[in-house]
């Protein structure tokens, strides 16, 4: 298996890697490029034992790898191609290095330690992964469109597997070693080879046998998947996993078909394969594209984590005899040390373990079904992704895959229509939420920001889906970033979209239906939260009675909203007025105080307001809130409210802190006590401090410890009280 993965391999670095040398005036041949694959990946033995004559000749390889990135990329991407591998390389000799490897699992491999060596590489993993990220970033000049969109298909492997081998600091592959697994791929290494000559042996490029170069710029592998390519990955999988299960133990067999398991899901096979078996049903072809490199980047992935894993045990075979024996003993205890672990861990751990990954499971494959093609399926994953953000804190899990989910955000948003685009742009905010935590919260925001205006200000889109856009604006405003320009640009838009529930000219009121009085709801909520954020000295200048500009309504415009026949509308004002004069008097006491005489009139009607044809919950709910609006407007009595969760309490003193918690609880519903005790950005907003750490949880004693405690007690009590009655008696006696 690896001799044909790493010829893979091979040819992938040496296209990109081989350079003309000072000294030579003739590209290096191909033992040189395998030499050079060796020295980044370290010493591997395989690539020694590789046919170098049955490969293409690098400088064909070369020369239309080159053509292939001028035509796709302009005269500098080879060059580009060239430098972002010489720095992947150097990257990974910075990261892992073969030798001392061995050395670490030959050191704690007899006390069953070998998590302690894991641990210490995957801390590294986000370098890796950055590394990656950056080598397919350049590379992607040298792509064409197709090829473009199924790039992220590396990353995602990437990812992958590095999530699967550091879960819990990298337990799975430490169990792995101690099962005997490096001896059981040892034993079974012609088998395994066999079954990828069978499957992948036919997917390098094509020569000519004449010349023995390759045959045209189609001959190089395209970056793309197909049904046949994932027909021989699972072909593949079930040959290799069959022959690992005749080793006497079958743990390497099942963490290996985890391991295709984990790369299956990150790649379009699962779909492909599905609508295959659709077509096949109902007896249509479905299309199949060329994916040779796909298949072979895979299996090198694959390759290199295999190798990786198995070189402790080739340092073995090198050793003489007794060194041997010994080291077999040493490590015979160590998995019988690792064993007894493994059968005393607690129950209740396992359980635990066994919910977390279910739940990971879950959520990956709702985000894998964000790219579908069903419309309905993909805002279903949606929803899932959603309520899952917002029950749970997961800031660790989401970095790792913000750029898929973004990337499919934005494509819902762009190519989706009603419930897709509402439910897109609730997981934008959602996913400010759970990044808050890191920079990138507001890099996506912004690159979001665009696309959520065009939606919120174009008005042949959904209504519903505007007003989630609307407060996807706001809340991504208001959780990532204060720049002013930006806060001032937003106030503006949603300005304009309530300004249909304004008095018509000649006075009258607007009549406007139910679903455009709630897109007007959400913008009046949304440019309130904007209101918060600013600075009290802008509200003093920007916003007053008797004064327009393009940024702000006048406080006169917005009291007209008062007289909306809708009840969201008349309270979401209601509470806009508030907040604005809780701003300008924190500025200025005496901020418009004539001008709230007026307003003062208006709010009592509507505390007071009893008109029969109102719906009786509507009036009291008015009553209610308009009564504390008054309260503040003319006594000046801020309202107060405080929320427990946990052992924490929030005190909510003002407008301002109440509109930015009801804000936050639109977005996470019951979900928002989760996020304050746990989500570091919450607990910034509201002034919460650091995380509180739980109580230590007292252990209840056993009905059978308190009957033995309570015996003794009783025991002690009877002994003393009868010592006590001897003494009365014999002061008693004649």
């Amino acid at each position: 298996m690896k001799c044909t993965t790493f010829t893979a391999v091979a040819l992938l670095l040496g296209i990109i890697g081989c350079t003309h040398s000072q000294e030579k005036e003739t590209l290096p041949s191909a033992d040189e490029v395998l030499q050079q694959v060796s020295n980044v990946v370290g010493d591997v033995p395989e690539l020694k034992n590789v046919n170098t004559s049955a490969l293409p000749s690098i400088e064909e390889a070369k020369k239309l790898f080159k053509e292939k990135c001028t035509k796709n990329g302009g005269p500098k991407a080879f060059e580009d191609a060239h430098r972002a591998q010489i720095d992947m390389a150097d990257c990974l000799r910075s990261l892992i290095n073969i030798t001392e490897l061995q050395a670490e699992m030959e050191k704690y491999k007899p006390t069953g330690d070998l998590d302690i060596v894991f641990k210490n590489y995957c801390s590294k993993r986000a370098t890796l992964r950055a590394c990656v990220s950056n080598f397919t970033q350049t590379v992607e000049q040298c792509l064409d469109e197709k090829e473009r969109e199924n790039k992220k298909i590396v990353l995602n492997i990437t990812d992958s597997l590095l999530e699967f081998i550091c879960f819990k600091e990298g337990d799975r592959i430490a169990l792995f070693i101690s099962a005997g697994g490096p001896e059981c791929f040892q034993s079974k290494q012609q088998a395994i080879q066999d079954c990828a000559n069978r499957t992948y042996g036919g997917y390098v490029p094509r020569t000519d046998p004449t010349t023995n170069g390759l045959v045209g710029l189609e001959s190089l592998p395209s970056l793309t998947f197909g049904i046949k390519e994932c027909r021989d990955m699972t072909v593949l999988q079930s040959c290799v996993v069959a022959e690992l299960e005749k080793c006497s133990d079958p743990t390497p067999a099942n963490i290996m078909d985890s391991i295709f398991n984990f790369v299956r899901r990150v790649t379009p096979c699962e779909n492909l394969l599905n609508a295959a078996q659709s077509a096949a049903a109902t007896g249509t072809q479905s299309g199949s594209s060329a994916s040779h490199m796909g298949a072979l980047s895979t299996i090198a992935i694959l390759s290199i984590v295999l190798s990786l894993v198995t070189s402790g045990k080739r340092a073995e075979f090198t050793s003489d005899e007794d060194s041997i024996n010994n080291d077999a003993c040493s490590e015979t205890s160590g998995q019988s040390d690792n064993r007894s672990v493994l059968e005393d861990a607690n129950d209740n751990e396992v359980e635990e373990l066994a919910q977390q990954e279910a739940f990971e499971e879950k959520l990956k494959e709702a985000i894998d079904g964000l790219t579908q093609k069903s419309a309905k399926g993909r805002t279903i994953c949606f929803t899932g992704i959603e309520k899952i953000f917002a029950i749970k804190y997961i800031p660790d899990f989401v970095e790792d895959r913000k750029m898929t989910i973004a990337d499919a955000t934005e494509r819902g948003l762009k190519k989706g229509r009603g419930d897709e685009q509402s439910t897109a742009a609730r997981l934008s905010t959602l996913l400010c939420v759970q990044l808050g935590a890191f920079e990138s919260a507001e890099m996506v925001c912004r690159d979001l920001k665009s696309t959520l205006t065009f939606i919120a200000n174009d008005n042949a889109a959904s209504v519903h889906a505007r007003a989630e856009c609307c407060w996807a604006l706001a809340m991504n405003q208001f959780l990532s970033s204060n720049d002013v320009t930006d806060t001032m640009e937003i106030a503006q838009l949603l300005s304009s979209i309530f300004s249909g529930s304004y008095l018509k000219g000649n006075g009258a009121i607007a009549n406007i239906s139910t679903d455009v009085a709630a897109l007007h709801v959400a913008a009046i909520s949304s440019w309130t939260l904007l209101l918060t954020v600013m600075n009290s000295a802008d509200i003093y200048n920007l916003l007053a009675s008797g004064r327009t500009n393009s940024y702000m309504p006048s406080l006169n415009r917005l009291r007209e909203l008062l007289e909306s026949p809708h009840l969201d509308v008349r309270l979401s004002a209601g509470e806009a007025l508030a907040v604005i004069f809780e701003l300008g008097r924190a500025f200025s006491c005496d901020y418009e105080q004539t001008w709230a005489l007026d307003l003062v009139e208006i709010l009592k009607e509507l505390a007071t307001d009893s008109n029969k044809y109102r719906a009786k919950k509507d009036r009291k709910q008015q009553r209610a809130n308009f009564r504390d609006i008054l309260r503040y407007i003319e006594e000046d009595i801020v309202p107060e409210m405080h929320v427990r969760f946990g052992q924490e309490t929030l005190y909510l003193e003002g407008w301002c802190a109440r509109t930015q918690y009801n804000a936050c609880c639109r977005l996470l519903g019951p979900g928002i006590n989760i996020h304050l005790a746990e989500n570091q950005l919450l607990r910034e907003i509201f002034h919460l401090g650091n995380k509180v750490l739980p109580p230590p949880i007292t252990i209840k004693t056993s009905k059978l410890e308190r009957t033995l405690m309570n015996a003794a007690a009783f025991k002690a009590r009877t002994i003393q009280r009868n010592k006590n009655r001897d003494k009365r008696s014999a002061a008693m006696a004649p």
